[in-house]
């Protein structure tokens, strides 16, 4: 609707807060109805292939955190190793570090 100044304005209709409910509500069944045809597709693959399946969804679960946690153990070595190197921080041997009785 325009507002005078030539620019129109979203109208809010009667309803529109039902249209959206309605909206999510068949997105969700859709969504629902994927998922369960996708299952039944892959549960039909042979063995093989449902791994290879199982394996490329859980590496797109975990590669994100999985980069973000050897970034960290990187930045970590380094740390250590430039401490280490600049006298801050002392070698012991492995036996001391893990408390190993001899």
């Amino acid at each position: 609707m325009s507002n005078g100044s030539g620019r129109f304005e979203e109208a809010s209709a009667p309803g529109d807060d039902s249209l959206a409910k309605n909206l999510e509500h068949l997105t969700l069944h859709l969504m629902i109805t994927v998922e369960k045809q996708l299952a039944s597709i892959a549960l039909g693959l042979p063995p093989k292939r449902r791994a290879r399946l199982a394996e490329l969804l859980l590496q797109s679960l975990e590669g994100k955190r999985e980069e973000e946690l050897a970034e960290m153990w990187n930045q970590e070595a380094e740390s250590r190793s430039s401490a280490y190197r600049e006298g801050k921080l002392r070698a012991v041997p492995v036996e001391e570090a893990f408390d190993f009785q001899k």
